[in-house]
């Protein structure tokens, strides 16, 4: 790989990071942050002003949370919540005042990642069902979680796709898969529609 090449793979990587970064925890409009601890010896949602004071509990009922992401007008939180710790995680979506708590797989060994579109309407999650890990967009009212990425590199057994991002404007999922390269696996960046198609290699 040239110079140029490895550059161009350096920063895309670093600005999927950046956007997953940035994402986790804070709440549109510097409003709160809401973070997970485990002071308490049970993991807990909880909240605090952009400056770390007035740190308050958040939903006390929901115990073993983790990975807990706004949507980018403040109506939706996604997380994941693992029934028993150390334990299988499971993706989830509720309403910013807790309401409506649903988990987005009906039966899965684990899902993850979840990430809200910018309206807060869909979601997009990376989760093992069938025996591979793909990338799945489900409507956060309800509806059954569609997989997304089983097109990409559909040769060679088991291909895993993971850590999806929106585009700011929700036209676009990005989004971490492997396939073949010279004989070998390897990870690459690509985009797609939320539907899973025009799906295109980055770098």
């Amino acid at each position: 790989m040239g110079t140029s090449r490895r550059r161009t793979a350096l920063l895309a990587w670093a600005l999927v990071d950046a956007l997953v970064s940035a994402a986790y925890g804070q709440r549109p409009r510097a409003a709160a942050i809401l973070f997970v601890s485990d002071h308490e010896a049970e993991s807990r949602f909880y909240l605090m002003n952009p400056y770390g004071s007035q740190v308050r509990e958040f939903l006390p009922h929901v115990r073993w949370p983790g990975i807990p992401v706004w949507s980018s007008n403040g109506r939706k939180i996604a997380f994941v919540l693992y029934p028993a710790w150390p334990g299988v995680g499971r993706a989830h979506v509720m309403d910013a005042d807790g309401g409506g708590l649903r988990e987005l797989t009906e039966v899965g060994e684990w899902s993850s990642h979840p990430t809200l579109s910018p309206r807060g309407k869909n979601i997009a999650f990376h989760a093992l069902l069938d025996g591979i890990v793909n990338i799945y967009v489900a409507d956060t009212k309800g509806g059954k979680a569609t997989p997304m990425t089983t097109r990409v590199d559909p040769a060679g057994g088991w291909r895993p796709s993971s850590q999806p991002v929106w585009s700011p404007d929700g036209a676009r999922i990005a989004f971490v898969a492997s396939k073949h390269n010279n004989g070998q696996a390897a990870r690459y960046i690509w985009t797609m529609n939320p539907d899973g198609s025009d799906m295109r290699e980055l770098v």
